[in-house]
């Protein structure tokens, strides 16, 4: 399977790769399938604010091969930047999900590193359920602070020595996308930042009904389940979000009546 040359938009500073799920699915899976390391985020407008506000998780970002429009107002905006190519809201869970399916079909094992045992069983679980023929090479819990060199080299071994394809690694925003970057050269899989998902899968978490998921309004169902958690988040990064796209378009609109004027 050949790599899918995908393309790259610029929106609010920050480079994402507009793509529609298929698309997306078939340029990871290729990758895999070829033994290429290659490197996924799933970028929300809580990660592009981080992104902007964060140098060190601006500039990991920036090394990701793919980073896909998990928000939809990231994937409306990107549609918008590349009308010529599909751009869909490419969630971490739905990915995964799929990807998971191709990967049973395809003979791709894969490793699940982060959250916590019980969190991984229940995955682990479901994912056999629903997909008996996949081959899952491993399966580590997060320790929940930055690993240490020689637990990283650890890790490390254990993955690659496991012969996984795909790494799913569920550590949380930015910790997850700092820790891909740093050591993405080291693994010899596809890794992949899929943060909630790995809770959402197991059972843990609920999805937004679809209506909600279609006006863009799945961080107020989120919010809704994990308030103290996720206030700050969604609250604050939303009203930042919507301020500098605010200020972007006034920018935009000035220098276009400056260059009419005569």
């Amino acid at each position: 399977m050949s790599r899918q040359p995908l393309p790259t938009v610029e929106i609010l500073g920050v480079t994402v790769t507009p793509a529609s799920m298929d698309d997306a699915l078939d340029a990871v899976l290729a990758d895999a399938s070829a033994g290429r390391r290659s490197t996924a985020a799933f970028l929300a407008v809580n990660n592009l604010v981080i992104a902007r506000r964060s140098r060190s998780f601006g500039d990991a970002i920036r090394t990701f091969d793919y980073v896909f429009t998990d928000g939809a107002p990231l994937a409306w905006l990107a549609k918008l930047k590349h009308r010529r190519h599909a751009a869909e809201r490419v969630t971490a869970r739905d990915f995964m999900w799929r990807c998971c399916a191709a990967a049973e079909r395809s003979g791709i094992s894969v490793f699940l590193y982060g959250t916590t045992a019980p969190t991984l069983a229940a995955l682990a679980t479901r994912l056999l359920q629903r997909y008996p023929r996949l081959m899952i090479a491993g399966a580590e819990e997060s320790v929940f602070r930055p690993l240490r060199d020689e637990e990283v080299l650890g890790l490390v071994s254990r993955v690659n020595a496991s012969g996984a394809r795909l790494l799913f690694v569920a550590l949380g925003c930015p910790l997850q996308e700092l820790f891909v970057a740093e050591h993405k050269d080291a693994f010899h899989t596809v890794q992949l930042c899929v943060g909630s998902a790995f809770r959402t899968l197991a059972g843990e978490l609920t999805i937004a009904p679809p209506l909600m998921q279609r006006l863009g309004f799945e961080w107020l169902y989120r919010l809704l389940q994990e308030p103290r958690r996720l206030w700050k988040r969604y609250l604050l990064t939303n009203t930042i979000f919507s301020w500098w796209l605010l200020r972007r378009t006034l920018q935009r609109a000035a220098a276009v009546v400056t260059r009419e004027r005569p």
